[in-house]
């Protein structure tokens, strides 16, 4: 007889678009969300939340205990890219940066994530100064 160990693990992973390039346009927020969902559970983990900006996107993910996080990122970058560009569900490519960023957090600390991630688009709005990491080579020399 098998048995299962219980885990629980929330993680926040970020990733961004190709050259940081806002290639993900509000409107297809959901088809994203959705899309990254599948992928999640196709691996026996959940979405928990979503906050997709022009050029990144943040996720809160329950992790399964047999699934390693790098496996886990890599299935939902790279099946997410590959579903958007072989269905043609923007009038353009996307790709996804190298790497990722994954930080686990406690489950207290969820609401305030979730609410975070809520605002991606109105935080990374053109009326924000750009951050470090939104300016060009030639404005940082």
């Amino acid at each position: 007889m098998s048995r299962r160990s219980p885990v629980f693990a929330l993680i926040h992973v970020v990733w961004a678009t190709a050259r940081r390039g806002p290639v993900l346009p509000e409107a297809f927020d959901s088809s994203l969300g959705a899309l990254l969902g599948a992928k999640a559970k196709g691996i026996g983990c959940a979405v928990v939340a979503v906050g997709i900006a022009s050029d990144h996107v943040h996720l809160v993910v329950r992790q399964a205990g047999s699934v390693a996080l790098g496996d886990l990122v890599g299935r939902m970058k790279g099946g997410s890219a590959y579903d958007v560009n072989h269905r043609n569900l923007l009038p353009h490519r996307i790709a996804w940066q190298d790497g990722y960023w994954a930080e686990s957090l406690c489950p207290v600390e969820l609401p305030s994530l979730v609410s975070y991630l809520r605002r991606q688009r109105d935080h990374h709005d053109d009326s924000d100064p750009a951050e470090r990491w939104q300016l060009d080579d030639a404005a940082l020399s």
